[in-house]
């Protein structure tokens, strides 16, 4: 461990713990479980800045917060390109996917895809889902708290505090379902904009103020288009690699996407997207770039990773440290909850029909908990063995890159060519997953040795593509009319009536402005 003093005083303890009792006391008091909806989808009563906020807090984990700043500090501002970056799929999904999702009553991403197609590419689909929840996101968020809070308490063992956080988060998650994980999602945003901020102003501060910031560090540091051969973000992975990763994340992740499945109504969940698109571009000034003003403050940091807790802990008084560990702690558990409550929802809707075919509403919500409890016990079981991988963001994108584009292709032609059927889609599965396994083992012996992971995940989704459109091509089963109603129709835009609306209200002429709004922004920051 490096040399940096991250002791507490009664203070901070008592911050943090008013916190941990905080936290499972709201997330058990608007906790839903009396039915499935209300257990899995909250009972479709989410308005659209409860949705916003409650994507924001998902997607900004602690891994996020160490990885970004830590990104910042050792190659600079690029890393926020995956956050600028998330409007364009954002936009498309609101317009296109969304009406589909919520109009059909969607309930797990692998249901669209049986519907879509059959059981093969279901089941196919929510098993990686399970694989990735349990052993990429419950444990990768295990375990970046547990490096958090192992600062503070340096003798205790990384299992034991991975099993501490588990706990902590099932005890409302697991009672309460998607209703406590989004209200107690609203309350952790709060806190981690709040010490996010706080952590800003200090190191800005500590640093000399922007200009000496400027002066201080390279230009292309603080430059969000990087040459071809940059190791962080190439300028190409930007137009090829981050779209299709941001498809993935944003359209077809359960744990984000069941957000706005909770939407009242499709208006409502696209405010709510559009929300989280703006509340995307604050992560560049509270969350990345203290980072380049770590830089300056401490230039000989081994492990960039850790120069957000040498802020907290090196800048930070008492009282308002304790504040933003208890930030860290709560971007931890607003993910570890939406994932974990994710899971336990593929688990009911898509296995354990397969078990029991005449499932109640009760049993449903039953199955999920008990699910929920396994699948976290098996996270924190895998958890300590993340420490071997050298930077937690890397470990998660680059696998994420090879299991996202088959994925991303199969709903993108389901969604659109009403030509695919069942087959050509698994087909199209099956290809990604080969062609990613051949790269997984044999990548450094191709041409594609020293490509980045951004630019590798074109290729498999290529590949992908071409199996879907060839099968399609010269397969002869047609697709059934109820098939083809789970794909998007002009109808949905034709029915819209939005005369009248004032502009602020109309998300085509809001979207129009979010996305002028990132070109411009993109151009200040290139």
């Amino acid at each position: 461990m490096e040399n940096l003093d991250a002791s507490l005083g009664w203070v901070d303890l008592l911050v943090m713990g008013v916190y941990v009792i905080g936290i499972i006391w709201w997330g058990l008091k608007k906790g839903k479980s009396k039915s499935s909806e209300e257990y899995f989808l909250a009972g479709k009563s989410m308005t659209w800045p409860i949705i916003g906020i409650s994507l924001f807090a998902a997607n900004v984990s602690s891994s996020s917060l160490l990885s970004w700043s830590g990104d910042a500090y050792r190659s600079g501002i690029a890393v926020f390109n995956y956050g600028w970056a998330a409007v364009i799929p954002l936009l498309f999904f609101l317009v296109f996917i969304l009406p589909v999702y919520l109009k059909k009553n969607v309930f797990t991403m692998p249901e669209w895809l049986g519907k879509r197609f059959d059981s093969r590419s279901r089941y196919y689909l929510a098993t990686m889902n399970l694989i990735g929840y349990v052993f990429l996101d419950i444990a990768q968020a295990l375990y970046a708290g547990s490096l958090v809070v192992r600062l503070i308490f340096p003798e205790l063992e990384i299992w034991q505090i991975v099993w501490v956080l588990a706990i902590v988060v099932a005890a409302y998650t697991i009672p309460g379902g998607l209703s406590s994980v989004i209200h107690t999602e609203v309350l952790q945003a709060v806190i981690l904009l709040a010490g996010s901020t706080l952590v800003t102003v200090f190191a800005l501060n500590e640093a000399g103020g922007w200009a000496e910031v400027v002066k201080q560090t390279d230009p292309e540091m603080l430059s969000l288009i990087r040459p071809m051969d940059d190791e962080s973000v190439p300028w190409l992975g930007i137009v090829l690699g981050i779209p299709l990763l941001g498809f993935y994340y944003w359209c077809t992740n359960q744990s984000i996407v069941q957000r706005t499945l909770s939407a009242k109504t499709i208006d409502e969940g696209r405010k709510g997207a559009i929300l989280a698109s703006f509340l995307n571009f604050p992560i560049l000034f509270i969350m990345v770039l203290p980072g380049i003003f770590g830089l300056i403050i401490y230039p000989n940091i081994e492990t960039p990773d850790l120069i957000l807790p040498h802020l907290i802990f090196g800048l930070l008084p008492i009282g308002i440290k304790g504040l933003m560990v208890t930030a860290l702690l709560a971007a931890m558990a607003s993910t570890l909850s939406a994932v974990l409550n994710s899971a336990s929802t593929v688990f009911s809707y898509d296995f354990m029909p397969l078990i029991n075919k005449n499932m109640t509403s009760k049993k449903m919500v039953r199955s999920g908990k008990i699910s929920a409890v396994v699948m976290i016990i098996i996270a924190s079981l895998w958890a300590p063995a993340i420490g071997e991988f050298d930077s937690i963001v890397k470990y998660f994108q680059s696998v994420l890159s090879y299991m996202a584009p088959p994925i991303v292709a199969v709903f993108l032609f389901g969604m659109f060519w009403k030509r695919v059927n069942g087959t050509a889609a698994f087909s199209g599965l099956m290809a990604g997953l080969a062609g990613s396994i051949f790269l997984v083992l044999f990548k450094d012996y191709t041409i594609m040795a020293n490509w980045h992971f951004l630019l590798v995940a074109p290729v498999i989704f290529v590949l992908s593509s071409s199996t879907i459109i060839a099968v399609t091509l010269t397969n002869t089963v047609s697709v059934s009319v109820e098939a083809k109603s789970w794909m998007w129709n002009k109808k949905y835009l034709e029915e819209e009536n939005l005369d009248g609306v004032p502009w602020y209200n109309n998300y085509r002429i809001v979207s129009v402005m979010l996305f002028v709004f990132t070109a411009f922004f993109v151009y200040l920051w290139r």
